[in-house]
């Protein structure tokens, strides 16, 4: 499903501001960086939306979706928007992987966990880092872990400069060897001293 839905979710000290480009939106980073509060400002709009400070401006239904009852609520909803906060297990299973893609909703899901049972696409993720203004003209870009397959297989590489290491331990030994050349060239430094 593709489409374009801009969200505003906001109060007169927090705004959120973004658009979904695809059915499945998953949404990323560290801990007190304001992900759950996104989720908790949603919640807050449908459960009392003209008793809250939050304002809600979407031109699609917004859900917030959890606990045990998932199915059953999810079963209900339809042409919606889903958010998903983190907190909530059966993000992480296969069943919930295979129900989600039969539904006509899209989903934004809040986890600092990687959920492999889900599809990524993998020009979303150029997106990604073109919006963090690299030029992949000009940029050689390396992917590294087990995520690099899926841009390897399903990204447009054709044009790009683009290598692809696929082996799942690769940025682990990567980041070792990186802490081995920084004390190889301390221990240089302080015998030319």
């Amino acid at each position: 499903m593709k489409g374009k839905h801009k969200i505003v979710v906001s109060t007169k000290r927090l705004k959120y501001e973004f658009e979904l480009h695809r059915n499945l939106t998953i949404i990323r980073g560290d801990s007190a960086t304001g992900k759950t509060t996104l989720v908790d400002m949603v919640r807050d709009h449908i459960n009392n939306p003209s008793g809250t400070p939050v304002e809600l401006v979407c031109d699609k239904t917004c859900y917030v979706l959890e606990g045990n009852l998932w199915k059953a609520q999810l079963s209900e909803i339809s042409d919606g928007i889903v958010f998903i906060d983190e907190g909530n297990e059966f993000i992480k299973t296969e069943e919930f992987a295979g129900t989600i893609q039969k539904t006509d909703n899209y989903y934004v899901i809040v986890t600092r966990e990687s959920l492999p049972a889900l599809p990524y696409s993998a020009e979303e993720i150029y997106g990604i880092i073109q919006a963090n203004h690299y030029n992949l003209d000009l940029t050689k870009m390396v992917f590294m872990g087990g995520g690099s397959s899926i841009v390897e297989h399903f990204g447009a590489n054709e044009g790009k400069d683009v290598q692809f290491v696929t082996d799942i331990h690769a940025n682990a030994r990567g980041c070792e060897e990186a802490v081995k050349s920084i004390i190889r060239a301390k221990q240089r430094k302080m015998r030319t001293a």
